[in-house]
Parts: C-alpha cells; sequence; structure tokens
C-alpha cells in the first residue's frame, strides 16, 4: 500500500470514530432526557480514549541469533518453527546490527565489511547496500540509513533501492536528524539534506572540537570551537553565534537549544545558564554537574573541599540562592532528579538518600536502604534497586516512590533487571547463578514467568525473547519467545541474542 493510501486508510478511520462520536452523541442527548449528562461525557471519554489509541501499537520485533554453527538467523513474531525462520549469514563475520526504529521490516547489519539489509519484502535475500563501510545510522523515523564508505564516501539510502551520494572526502558523521545530516569534510563542519537532489549544503564552520550536537527539533547546530567558545548555529539563517567564551561543556533544553547551562572555565568552574538572551553566573567554585533539568531551571551540582577531602551537594531553582542539600560527602555514585521534585542519591558509601525539592527550598534528607549494589532503574513511581547483594550479585529488590522504599522479593540479579515501556512493570531474574527464574512484579509481589533462564530480551509486555536450558559447557540453549501467556520455542542450540532494537517507539 503506497502512502497516500495509508495517510487516506488513516484519516478514514479517524473520520469514522469522529462521526461515531456525533452519531453515540446525539442519540444519547435524544434518548438520556432528564437523566444526569454524566453518562453523556463518560460515552465521550471512552470514544476519545479509543480515537488517541488509533494506529498506535507496539512495533513487533524481531528477533536476531547466532546458533552453534556460527550461522545467523532472523525470526519474526509470525515464525513458529525454526526452519521458517530467514538465514542472513553462514558463519560470516557479522556485527553492528541496527533495527530499524518504528517497523518489524528493515534490520541493517555489517557482514565482512560491508553493510546489508534485510526487507521483509525480499525475505531470503539480503541486499548489499554499501561495500567497505564504517559508520552508519537509521534515522529515528526510518526514512533513510546514512552511511559512511572506507573512501570517505558519504551516502543515504531511503529503503526504496535508491543509494545516494550527499559527498566525498568525508571524515565523520557528527549527527543527525530525520532529514539532516551533520559531518565533518576536509576539517569544515557542514550540514546537508539527505535528500540528494536538494543540494543545500551548508558550512557551519571551520573552527570546532568534538563536542557538536544538533538541537532535537534539528533547526541548530551547538558547539565549542577550538578557542573554547560556545557557538549556536541557525541552520535556516546560516549564521552561528556566539553565547560565551572558555566553556568546557554544556546542556541544552529538550527541544531548540534556546536556553542552556553551560560551564566556564576561568580560575575555578563557574556554572552559568543561558535564558536565550544573556548568560548569567549561577554557581563558582564547582567540582561538577551532577543532574539537571534545564526547562525548569532545575540543577544540582557538587562542590569539593581541599580542606577536609569530602564534598557538598547543592540544589539551585532558577537563578535563586543555592540550598546545601548535604555536606560531608566522602562522594556520590549518582544522582537522579525525578518528575522536577524528587532527588534520589547513593553516596560513595552505598547508602540511598532522598530529598524532596519545594521551589527554591528543600524538604528534610532521608536515609533510605544502605548497601545499595548499583543502579536506579527508572519506573513510573520512581527507581527500582537492589541491595545487599551476594558474590552471585543477587539481593533485595526494592521500589522506591515518593521518597518510601518497599521491599519486592529477594535473590533477585542486580544486573538483570528491565523495566517495561509504561515504566509499570519491572521484569526480574532471580536465584541467578548462570540462569535463573524469570518474574515481574508490578509493585507487588513478583509473578513467576519462566524457569531456567539464561538471558531475556524485554520488547513489550507482551514479546520477550528468552533464552533458557542453556548449557555453560556447550555454550548453547534455547530461544523461546514469551508472548505475556506462555514461552514458545522457536529455536535450539542458540549460542546468543546477536542485538536488541535501541529503544522502542510507538507508531
Amino acid at each position: 500500500m503506497n502512502e497516500e493510501k495509508k495517510t487516506e486508510t488513516k484519516k478514514n478511520k479517524i473520520n469514522n470514530v469522529v462521526s461515531g462520536i456525533k452519531s453515540v452523541t446525539n442519540k444519547t442527548l435524544n434518548n438520556l432526557k432528564g437523566y444526569k449528562v454524566l453518562g453523556i461525557v463518560l460515552v465521550i471519554i471512552i470514544l476519545l480514549v479509543l480515537l488517541s489509541n488509533l494506529g498506535k501499537k507496539d512495533t513487533p520485533y524481531p528477533v536476531i541469533y547466532n546458533n552453534s554453527d556460527g550461522d545467523l538467523y532472523l525470526a519474526t513474531t509470525k515464525v513458529k518453527k525454526e526452519d521458517k525462520a530467514v538465514k542472513l549469514s553462514s558463519g560470516d563475520s557479522v556485527n553492528g546490527i541496527l533495527y530499524a526504529n518504528t517497523t518489524d521490516k528493515y534490520v541493517l547489519f555489517e557482514k565482512n565489511e560491508d553493510l546489508y539489509l534485510y526487507n521483509e519484502k525480499s525475505k531470503d535475500v539480503t541486499t548489499k547496500i554499501v561495500s567497505n563501510v564504517v559508520d552508519y545510522f537509521i534515522t529515528d523515523d526510518d526514512s533513510y540509513v546514512i552511511a559512511l564508505d572506507d573512501e570517505d564516501t558519504l551516502y543515504s539510502y531511503n529503503f526504496k533501492k535508491e543509494k545516494q551520494k550527499l559527498d566525498s572526502d568525508v571524515s565523520s558523521i557528527e549527527g543527525y536528524t530525520n532529514d539532516k545530516v551533520l559531518y565533518e569534510r576536509d576539517g569544515i563542519l557542514y550540514v546537508r539534506s539527505l535528500k540528494a537532489s536538494k543540494d543545500d549544503r551548508t558550512k557551519v564552520t571551520d573552527n570546532h572540537d568534538d563536542n557538536i550536537s544538533f538541537s532535537k527539533d534539528g533547526k541548530k547546530v551547538i558547539y565549542i570551537n577550538e578557542d573554547d567558545e560556545l557557538v549556536i548555529f541557525n541552520i535556516k539563517k546560516g549564521e552561528g553565534e556566539k553565547i560565551a567564551s572558555d566553556v568546557s561543556t554544556y546542556y541544552c533544553d529538550s527541544k531548540s537549544c534556546d536556553k542552556l547551562y553551560y560551564v566556564v572555565l576561568d580560575s575555578n568552574k563557574v556554572l552559568y545558564y543561558y535564558n536565550g538572551k544573556d548568560g548569567e553566573k549561577i554557581a563558582e567554585d564547582i567540582y561538577s554537574i551532577n543532574s539537571y533539568d534545564v526547562d525548569n531551571q532545575i540543577v544540582l551540582y557538587t562542590k569539593y573541599n581541599k580542606d577536609d577531602k569530602n564534598y557538598t551537594l547543592y540544589y539551585q531553582n532558577g537563578t535563586k540562592d543555592a540550598v546545601e542539600v548535604e555536606n560531608k560527602l566522602s562522594g556520590l555514585r549518582t544522582v537522579r532528579l525525578f518528575e522536577e521534585k524528587d532527588v534520589y542519591y547513593i553516596t560513595s558509601d552505598n547508602e540511598l538518600k532522598y530529598v524532596e525539592l519545594k521551589g527554591n527550598k528543600i524538604g528534610n534528607v532521608k536515609s533510605l536502604k544502605e548497601d545499595v549494589a548499583g543502579y536506579l532503574y527508572l519506573t513510573k513511581e520512581g527507581y527500582a534497586f537492589v541491595s545487599e547483594t551476594d558474590d552471585n550479585d543477587n539481593g533485595t529488590l526494592y521500589l522506591a516512590s515518593n521518597g518510601k522504599i518497599k521491599e519486592i522479593d529477594d535473590n533477585v540479579n542486580n544486573n538483570i533487571i528491565s523495566v517495561s515501556k509504561s515504566g509499570k512493570k519491572v521484569y526480574y531474574m532471580k536465584d541467578y547463578n548462570n540462569s535463573g527464574d524469570l518474574y515481574v512484579t508490578s509493585g507487588g509481589k513478583g509473578k513467576k514467568i519462566d524457569s531456567d533462564i539464561r538471558l531475556f530480551e524485554y520488547i513489550n509486555d507482551k514479546l520477550i525473547y528468552i533464552i533458557k536450558n542453556y548449557s555453560t559447557t556447550k555454550s548453547r540453549g534455547d530461544l523461546y519467545r514469551y508472548n505475556g501467556n506462555k514461552s514458545i520455542k522457536i529455536a535450539e542450540n542458540v549460542t546468543r541474542i546477536a542485538s536488541s532494537p535501541v529503544h522502542y517507539v510507538e507508531k
């Protein structure tokens, strides 16, 4: 189905739903005279929810795996038996697998230094699209592949078998959006359209270092030049604006980079906030930026006291006076800001602490747990973490929310945890020693999914790939697909899941 027909089909679906809303609303008004309006409102809300979910679904990513012969296979969610999987290569040197972000139709991989494309339309054939590839990417909307070969030629490929040369003598790809690429050629930074027929190559600068990025909206390039000047380049205008001198690093807002934090190296490190027009000094003599939210003008940073060799954690809201969170810290492992109001941090003594932000003030610092093992896994309500681990990295799983913690399960492996896309579920391995049992919790007692698991790859709540029945002596096991209800065997003698999707994007 071509794009016009797809668009028209989607419009028809939306129009049908909208018509349904009008029809049901009119009938309801005629038939419910004298009743409370609540019923009408509920009907409309339900239909609006259906409308908002129209066309939205999880991408059914395939699984790519190696068998004991070193062959590479791809199995979509429709594959029920091993002999129906697509063989991508036979004992070749394969690496760098990239999934498309919004569809299960395309997979890129590097084989013997060449770039190949798997296209679902020609299931048993993989197409070489670039020889001797050095670097490659897929745009977030899956419109283009961007690739650089060893002869320094830059290409775009649009999945319609149209490979287009963008430029020659390119030394590196520095960034990309859905329709632009940022690259270096002969020491000069350029930006141009990924559509080769549109020759709009624009010189950004011949004076830059490695700290270069696009703004999220793709309208600007932000970089620090060789003279340590922070510059924002407006692509449409074709000109750059110097923001500050002696800059060592910067932190952009989430969209346009019109606002940012940046650090100036003077006699010490000085933190500034740029509001789109001017830079204002926030703090000086800082040691490090630990967490920040540019959009909401929140920053947490530490200062180091050379006399007692300890650190102090500070919080600052906008340009208001800094608030001391805690002093005499021997160090900090991590500082996390949750929903602009909750701060969780782990000290170098492995103690998890919490403080609530209240405008330009803070609440009391609380100690939540000691002997915290490793990471804070972001959930819908806060964070998941494991403490008091043994020699196999198994310990007690907790959920932290609103400054309180709840014990979930024991003997949970600290390193093998996945949080669902919604953030409402946590998948974890229990009693793990080369293999263990897979569980899931929604905040209460964990539910067992399957046993004797070597590893799992979470895609969504109804699609998890699992290797189980693993032999450590033979380095192989069986590959299963969990569909939300049960595990179905896909293949035997599997040595590894070759790669997983980088991120999960809803259509």
